[in-house]
């Protein structure tokens, strides 16, 4: 038994043993110590040892071990075991199960660590995180690795607090961003401090006026449980309002902790200074909890990632089969790692993504308009032998359920391409295929069939296919988008891709990536459209843009849908310039009326949306940089102009040269010329800045400066 000044409800620090426990027969002190290392102890691969904070208890364990001729060593706070052959010996394991340690790894332990799953983690956060990412634009892989504190590689759950509490919590919380630091300048002093908490073993570090380090939410709730005489529901109650920003009840929190302070002898000004430490803590505390469990999925995501790359996207593949902008996310991951996807096919898919070989196999389900039942029972009858032909195919199964609208849906996603006919024969030839199955099915319920053939068909000879041309490459992809919801065998800017990199700033899946309003250039070619009417009678038009990358929304409102609209048709290919906004803020403004549909409301909606307000054709899109204008000629391109500009009256006006360059500002790169005149006759002066002389840009000019004053004509 432990004593200590005040029974079971001691301090820790303040533990200790009998004072007699080292006379005790040796069989008493063998068990005493099996209960010590029961409670606090540990039997790991490191050895055993003994943790305590009282310095106290520590020296008595030592006392204990040296009575039984068990050699160690100790410090401050622990004991550590030397002699474990004689430790195990005397002390024969741990009593309670949970304590044993054996050689034989248990099914849920990490798995053994190898150096691709390192690069997955520190690659993952690289993509994941902004800033990260713009600092290691230029990283090799073993940079990349370093993200991921390389001496903090844990071996256990626990391990994962400290190696990816700080970088996970960075990442996924809204207040804090690692940020790149171009250079530091010394701008004055600043309190910089720890608060040393009593029974705490880390203190709190407290920079820049928030708690910053050696610290979860459960110490945040003990420094009120400490300093102000919270009980344990308190605390937690005070760690919900600040933490979810409850604002009615923050004040109210405040005051109780100032007034709790102040109770314990802690005077108001140091009271309220410390609160101010604590409050903005909460908006990216982590509990412990939650920062082991990021920690242990972020491995383990990345071990079956690293070791199992086919199973692993299999798997995540069918968990988003019903959403088509993961689905087209995903499936470009696979083509940056090269891992081949194939389309489904009826004598070899299941219902869900599969692995096949060295490739990943379209599951059936993921198919539009065939249902489980379709899926069962192409799985059920193929299970006889794989089906031969489109024929075969409707003589086997039940039409009724495997019907003209789920066999139309086959051929169109290539899950018949592994049998005779192109998918042009076989849709020409699946009516007369359907009628040979159900005459089959009717001879049988009948009892027409031969007693010496196993034929399903009643015995019509099955129809063959009429002779078609293959669908264009175009048709074809149209075909499996409308089918699966994205491109398999092969995509539309596949042989752009190059081009369009030279032409855009960023690629769709980065978006989210990035904050509200900013300004980027995109391109892609447009997968559906709509138009929609306000409550004020102006049109706008939502359309969705699709790249290599990933979807978005690209919402063209009134003031710009003239302008754009005749360019933003279904599967055109397009570069678009626009502002990026949160989904919640684009595509619903004042007087937007939803349609309603019902298979819009199940689909999951973008997280971010494109504000358009400038876009191009692809083949008059501007390249972006100089490098890539040098490198490659663009024939299609119009040839430069120069836009002309007379200041009348004051030319310098302040409120309408800031309105210059604020146009010119959010202007798009080009190599078109704005020169300015002074006067009526005045000399010409040319802007250093080149830009793209789009339509609206032109207008904003005419606007601002009239249109007798604004003139176009081509450069030299």
């Amino acid at each position: 038994m432990i004593y200590g000044s005040r029974a079971w409800k001691a301090r820790a620090r303040s533990k200790s043993l009998p004072a007699n426990c080292v006379s005790w027969p040796e069989e008493d002190r063998v068990a005493l110590l099996r209960g010590l290392w029961d409670s606090d102890g540990s039997y790991g691969d490191g050895g055993p040892l003994f943790r305590s904070t009282s310095s106290r208890l520590v020296e008595q364990v030592a006392d204990l071990l040296s009575t039984l001729k068990i050699s160690f060593y100790v410090r401050k706070t622990a004991v550590f075991v030397r002699d474990r052959s004689r430790f195990t010996k005397l002390l024969k394991g741990p009593l309670l199960p949970d304590k044993v340690y054996t050689t034989a790894r248990a099914s849920n332990a990490l798995p053994v660590q190898t150096a691709a799953v390192w690069e997955r983690l520190g690659a993952a956060v690289a993509a994941t995180d902004r800033t990260a990412r713009k600092c290691l634009t230029h990283a090799s892989t073993s940079e990349l690795m370093k993200i991921v504190p390389g001496s903090l590689y844990p071996t256990r759950i626990i391990g994962f607090w400290d190696a990816y509490n700080a970088v996970y919590r960075d990442m996924y919380l809204q207040d804090t961003r690692p940020v790149c630091i171009d250079s530091i300048e010394p701008i004055g002093d600043h309190d910089c401090f720890d608060i040393q908490m009593e029974d705490q073993t880390n203190p709190y570090f407290v920079a820049n006026g928030i708690v910053t380090h050696n610290c979860y939410q459960e110490q945040v709730m003990q420094m009120c449980r400490d300093l102000a005489s919270y009980t344990a529901g308190q605390a937690d109650e005070m760690r919900k309002v600040i933490g979810k920003k409850i604002k009615e009840k923050i004040p109210v929190e405040r005051d109780k902790f100032i007034k709790g302070c102040m109770r314990n002898g802690i005077d108001e000004q140091l009271a309220t200074k410390i609160w101010q430490f604590i409050e903005p803590f909460a908006g990216y505390g982590f509990n412990k909890a939650h920062s082991v469990c990021y920690g242990l999925l972020a491995y383990q995501t990345a071990w079956l990632k690293a070791n199992y790359p086919l199973a692993f996207m299999a798997a995540l593949l069918t968990s988003v089969k019903q959403n088509t902008d993961k689905l087209v996310e995903y499936l470009a991951d696979c083509t940056q790692r090269k891992l081949r996807i194939l389309p489904p096919d009826v004598n070899e898919s299941g219902k869900d993504f599969t692995v096949v070989g060295d490739a990943i196999r379209f599951g059936l389900a993921a198919v539009k308009n065939v249902g489980e039942g379709a899926v069962q029972e192409i799985i059920a009858r193929r299970a006889a032998g794989p089906f031969a032909s489109l024929a075969d195919i409707c003589a086997r199964v039940d039409c009724r359920i495997v019907n003209r609208r789920v066999l139309e849906s086959l051929i169109k996603a290539g899950a018949l391409d592994g049998l005779p006919g192109n998918r042009s024969e076989q849709l020409a030839g699946l009516d007369a295929a359907l009628d040979y199955g159900q005459h089959g099915a009717q001879a049988r319920a009948a009892g027409q069939t031969s007693l010496f053939s196993s034929d399903e068909s009643g015995g019509l000879p099955p129809p063959g296919l009429p002779r078609r041309d293959p669908p264009s490459g175009a048709v074809l992809l149209a075909q499996e988008k409308e089918a699966i919801g994205v491109y398999i065998s092969g995509h539309p800017l596949s042989d752009k891709a190059d081009e369009l990199g030279r032409r855009t700033t960023h690629a769709i899946a980065m978006l989210r990536q990035l904050p509200e309003d900013e300004m980027v250039t995109i391109g892609g070619v447009i997968t559906a459209s709509r138009r929609v009417v306000t409550k004020a009678g102006g049109q706008m038009l939502v359309a969705k843009l699709e790249d290599l990358t990933g979807t978005v929304e690209v919402v063209v409102f009134p003031k710009w849908f003239p302008d754009l609209s005749p360019m933003l048709l279904d599967e055109a290919i397009v570069v678009i310039k626009g502002r990026v906004k949160e989904r919640r803020v684009v595509g619903k403004p004042p007087g937007y009326i939803e349609p309603q549909s019902a298979d819009e409301e199940k689909q999951e909606r973008p997280e971010v949306s494109l504000q358009a307000l400038e876009a191009w054709p692809f083949n008059q899109a501007r390249y972006l940089n100089a490098q890539s204008r040098s490198q490659t000629a663009d024939r299609d391109r119009p040839p430069a102009q120069a836009l002309h500009i007379r200041l009348l009256g004051d030319p310098t006006d302040a409120q309408r040269l800031q309105a210059l360059r604020d146009l010119l500002r959010n202007a798009q790169s080009g190599d078109d010329r704005v020169y300015l005149h002074a006067g009526s006759g005045g000399e010409s002066r040319p802007l250093r800045q080149p830009v793209s002389l789009t339509p609206s840009l032109r207008e904003d000019f005419r606007s601002l400066f009239g249109a007798d004053n604004v003139w176009l004509a081509d450069t030299a």
